[in-house]
């Protein structure tokens, strides 16, 4: 998916996978619903993240996998429990859930002027 060569500027460690070639993958947690975040790629090539509460792994990847119309090819699990946050604007308005706990890291996704 990514080439294996060429210099990488970012990187960041995380899992399980929930969707893999558009199907729920087996085998996810289904006993423990907590905050979640995700990102995911689209059949199309679009990317996004996102946010949902309270879900299991093998759930949100149920949900994840039956969007539609969004073809959701592959998603990938970041994070989940009390330090899950997230915080999005748009030119309509802006959307902020805040963690329990203080969190080191994110990502983020910026416009290239």
């Amino acid at each position: 998916e990514f080439p294996r060569r060429g210099a990488w500027r970012e990187a960041v460690q995380c899992g399980p996978f929930l969707v893999a070639h558009g199907k729920s993958v087996a085998g996810l947690d289904d006993t423990r619903s907590a905050r979640r975040t995700f990102v995911l790629t689209t059949s199309d090539g679009r990317v996004a993240l996102g946010y949902c509460a309270p879900v299991t792994l093998a759930r949100l990847a149920e949900i994840l996998s039956a969007l539609a119309p969004l073809k959701v090819a592959k998603a990938l699990n970041l994070d989940g429990g009390s330090s899950s946050a997230f915080w999005c604007r748009t030119s309509e308005e802006t959307i902020s859930i805040s963690s329990f706990k203080n969190v080191r890291d994110f990502v983020a996704v910026a416009p290239i002027d």
